[in-house]
């Protein structure tokens, strides 16, 4: 069977751009995005062992897919799924897999999470229970909504922040943070999107050989 090299490039290139549009689209479509904000430790509640993390610095990240739907839906709230968070301390660092985002836009904005089944090394004898953020407005003008916030939501926004770890009987508690890093994809999403850009360019430098 003769197969023309003028057909075969021209398949070539609408396989290429099929591919490269698919790629680009999906990369588009769902994205994982990590915020994280970053303070001191202001105070320990329940003993000597949590005081002592008193001072040393304390960073939260949480992550989640930036397609991720609204599953209450509500006039003024909205629940979104997380893929984890964690708070990091000094050598100690504590997760939970999973969780939720709860977004308020009503009386008073927030940006909050108590998520349980916490991970990570016990205090004082009492293991992690869970891992929470606050950020609370009682001006109601630091969401514009209850959509998902693909921007890293601002502390300084904020009229009431805190964010840290549970434990049994204590807690370690962060109260004054700032963002530590923007959303960013992560790697698996930058990478297709390279390929889908690739495969564009690829189109481009054989039209114009």
């Amino acid at each position: 069977m003769f197969f023309d090299k003028n057909t075969l490039t021209l398949s070539f290139k609408k396989l290429a751009m099929a591919a490269a549009i698919t790629l680009a689209t999906t990369a588009a479509q769902a994205a994982p995005i990590t915020f994280a904000y970053e303070g001191i430790v202001n105070s320990g509640v329940g003993g000597p062992a949590f005081s002592a993390f008193i001072g040393q610095t304390a960073t939260l990240e949480y992550t989640f897919d930036d397609a991720a739907p609204d599953l209450s839906p509500g006039a003024a709230s909205g629940q979104y799924a997380l893929t984890s968070t964690s708070v990091t301390i000094g050598g100690s660092v504590w997760t939970v897999a999973g969780g939720n985002l709860f977004i308020d836009d009503g009386a008073m904005d927030r940006n909050r999470f108590n998520n349980s089944g916490a991970t990570g090394p016990s205090v004082g004898g009492f293991g992690p229970l869970g891992i929470f953020l606050d950020m609370d407005d009682a001006t109601g003008t630091a969401l514009s909504s209850d959509a998902l916030p693909l921007t890293q939501p601002d502390p300084a926004d904020f009229g009431l922040t805190q964010f840290g770890v549970g434990f049994g009987l204590g807690s370690i508690n962060v109260q004054t943070f700032t963002i530590a890093d923007t959303a960013v994809p992560e790697p698996g999403a930058l990478i297709v999107f390279g390929f889908g850009l690739a495969g564009l360019s690829f189109i481009r430098r054989r039209k114009t050989a």
